[in-house]
């Protein structure tokens, strides 16, 4: 009889022809493929004992078996043949062979053959990885003379060598090579998976864990677990028992006081780059747009973390793959506010899961959700843990608690009171009733901490590492150009995903605008007549002001409102400074726009101004003076939106931003030279534009029965120092948004 050889990313088994062996990502396939994008049985392969080959068989799998670009339901396997498990040339590639013709597969990855080995997702690559972040041909590996040699092939995400990227390098036995998220090493001069994929030491190895803020309370303590791959873990515990200091913890947010948290042999918090797209991190907060239709909002997102040599194709067919993991294909075109509460769950978990990560972390995912959504959320979670994957999950449901393989329930204080299948919960504590658990605990944690210590007296054997990777090399991440225009397409498509925004941003400035008609006089911005000599200070100061409020307006809500997105967004690499610079770019723009349709409608309803400084067109410099007030204001806004903790106190400090403009702008209410509120005054935008405009139209001379202020005369120094100091101010405002944004959440 002829044995099968199955081969896929370096692993091979040799099967005998009295078996039926089944392909796909199951737990219960003969050959299991982690790989979200395949079947859970994709096809099988059977022995034919009249024809004497062994036949392939597709399982009706979504994506179907392709040989050499042809679909195929079943084929004979007479030769090697590479099985793509998708139409896509870069899906999955499953080797089949009659074992008598293997001698080439089985030596493909060996250096010491003397021949390079080629690292990569393409079908031809001699070691093949189907991890999304792997390039087409990554990396190889030389032999030169008795070392071997290791360059990368000028991939996009880079190749690391224990912990640090490099381009070349010289690799020694046991070294540990990291190629997107698969982690290889060098084994009696092979090429090898540092671990066997079959292997469940790996994961998530938490070590007497200790956290205490600098007042040095601590706020956990003794907490030993192991999350490995294929498992789901739930936290559980009282409101003050430290569930969210915890998963800040082991997500790489808070470096720990003591103890270790290390996963795949790598420190968390020390590698926390080169380890971020390997652990996705669910909020309580939706992390995705919701006024986005789904398929758009994860595209946008594919666009900032996955940097893929496949470009905006391959990222496409990533998110369809997620988007088809969770089930959520006839949801793709739904706008995600419109989604269930369980939905929108998953949706925010297709957003990890863009990036393929190994463990999944979420915070509450089932708050506020009835039972029956609590439990579709719950066994969501089970099966992407059948994936190969570590899930786990802080909850403060107890009902889907039979779902999970271990629990720890965390008692005040961050104290570990008990770690274990659910099925012990009961003959440790004598009871499954939650609310009379919780109260002990809660009545004397110490003594359910002890009480735990006796149960589980020692810390977690990690697995020993050949060599510890060390290092903390920052990942490569999508090229910052590429992401500036990302977030500005984002943020113009949140703007008209949103009509009732649209309209506003449209007719805000015609409004505005028509408002000067309320000022009494027909003289307009030129010369005041006798019964209405401050028509034109008066027309200033409302341009001035409403410019001010147009600014601040479209910029004074949006940070806060998105802080959740731009948070998650900027622990998995997004640079604040691109984050940053499309906001200023997309908002200048409206700025720029509402400032000219407010100087267009002014000009048609009042008399336009006649004398000018700097450019040869009155009208277009009170078009400058009107725009640089603007956006200053929308600087201001930014900044604003930055210091608040909610969208609700936005609003106070906006009417106080308003009153100053109102009160202080010098052209309504005069100021007098060397008073404390002339000095106040000189902090306040609308200051500045009014002298600027002021300047520009010779305010002293058209409207002769006002007091002269030295800000608004006639002449390029003084209309050039209002400028600059509307210029510095934004640029001020925004260096103090960029250190806001860039400090307190750097991760």
């Amino acid at each position: 009889m002829i044995q099968l050889q199955v081969t896929y990313a370096g692993r091979t088994e040799v099967f005998s022809s009295n078996q039926v062996v089944t392909v796909g990502r199951s737990l219960d396939a003969t050959f299991q493929i982690n790989d979200p994008s395949i079947s859970r049985i994709h096809f099988q392969l059977a022995f034919d004992s009249n024809a004497g080959n062994w036949v392939l068989k597709d399982n009706q799998s979504a994506n179907g078996c392709w040989v050499n670009k042809i679909q195929v339901d079943s084929a004979h396997v007479t030769i090697p043949i590479d099985v793509h498990l998708g139409k896509d040339p870069l899906s999955a590639v499953v080797s089949v062979a009659p074992a008598d013709s293997t001698a080439k597969l089985t030596s493909a990855v060996s250096a010491s053959a003397g021949s390079d080995v080629i690292i990569g997702k393409a079908a031809d690559a001699d070691f093949i990885l189907t991890d999304v972040l792997v390039s087409r041909r990554h990396a190889r590996l030389i032999r030169f003379e008795q070392s071997l040699i290791l360059e990368d092939f000028g991939s996009t995400n880079g190749t690391y060598l224990n912990g640090r990227l490099i381009r070349t390098s010289p690799v020694r036995e046991g070294d540990v090579i990291t190629i997107g998220n698969n982690d290889l090493t060098i084994r009696n001069g092979q090429l090898d998976y540092l671990r066997a994929q079959s292997e469940k030491s790996g994961g998530l190895y938490v070590n007497d864990l200790e956290f205490s803020l600098p007042t040095g309370k601590r706020l956990l303590r003794g907490i030993n677990v192991h999350i490995s791959p294929g498992t789901l873990t739930a936290v559980i515990g009282p409101s003050g028992a430290g569930k969210s200091t915890f998963l800040k913890s082991i997500a790489g947010v808070n470096k720990p006081t003591a103890g270790s948290v290390q996963f795949d042999g790598f420190s968390v918090y020390e590698n926390f780059d080169l380890l971020s797209s390997r652990i996705g991190m669910v909020p309580q907060d939706d992390v995705l747009h919701t006024s986005l239709k789904l398929k758009t909002a994860l595209n946008y997102a594919a666009n900032l973390r996955l940097h893929v040599d496949g470009g905006s194709l391959e990222r496409k067919q990533q998110v369809n793959r997620v988007i088809d993991r969770l089930e959520l294909d006839k949801n793709r075109e739904t706008v995600i506010k419109n989604l269930s509460g369980g939905q929108r769950k998953r949706a925010s978990v297709a957003l990890e899961l863009l990036t393929e990560p190994s463990l999944l972390i979420l915070d509450e995912p089932t708050s506020g959700l009835d039972p029956a959504m609590d439990r579709q959320v719950m066994k969501t979670l089970r099966e992407l843990a059948v994936d190969d994957r570590g899930v786990l999950v802080v909850t403060h449901s107890v009902a889907q608690l039979d779902i999970c393989d271990d629990v720890l329930v965390l008692a005040p204080g961050g104290i570990p009171a008990y770690y274990g299948p659910p099925r012990g919960i009961n003959n440790f504590f004598g009871s499954t009733d939650w609310a009379d658990i919780f109260a002990v605990i809660k009545e004397n944690p110490e003594a359910a901490y002890q009480r735990y210590l006796a149960h589980n007296p020692k810390q977690v054997e990690v697995p020993e590492v050949r060599t510890q990777p060390a290092g903390v090399s920052k990942r490569v991440s999508t090229p910052w150009v590429s992401q500036f225009f990302t977030l500005c397409r984002r943020q113009i498509s949140l703007i008209f995903a949103d009509f009732g925004y649209l309209l506003f941003l449209l007719f805000l400035p015609v409004i505005v605008g028509l408002l000067v008609l309320v000022v009494p006089g027909l003289g307009g911005l030129g010369p005041a007549s006798n019964i209405t000599p401050a028509e034109p200070s008066q027309l200033i100061a409302m341009l001035v002001i409403g410019s001010a409020f147009m600014g601040a307006s479209i910029s004074i809500r949006d940070l806060v409102g998105e802080r959740p997105v731009f948070l998650r967004e900027r622990a998995v690499g997004l640079p604040v400074s691109a984050y940053l610079a499309s906001k200023l770019f997309i908002f200048g723009v409206l700025s720029l726009f509402m400032s000219g349709m407010l100087t267009y409608v002014t000009l048609l309803a009042k008399v336009p101004p006649i004398q000018s400084v700097f450019f040869d067109s009155p009208a277009l410099e009170l078009f400058a003076a009107l725009t640089l007030t603007a956006l200053a204001a929308m600087v201001t806004g930014l900044l604003l939106s930055s210091l608040v903790k909610s969208s609700e106190q936005v609003m106070p400090l906006f009417v106080v931003f308003l009153m100053a403009q109102l009160v202080l702008n010098g052209g309504l209410l005069p100021i007098s030279e060397g008073s404390f509120i002339s000095a106040v005054a000189t902090l306040v935008i609308s200051r500045w534009g009014f002298a600027m405009s002021a300047s520009s139209a010779n305010l002293a001379m058209i409207s002769p029965s006002l007091d002269e202020d030295p800000f608004w005369r006639h002449n390029l120094f003084t209309w050039g120092t209002s400028a600059a100091i509307l210029i510095g101010t934004a640029i001020v405002l925004i260096t103090f948004t960029r250190l806001r944004l860039d400090g307190k959440y750097d991760r």
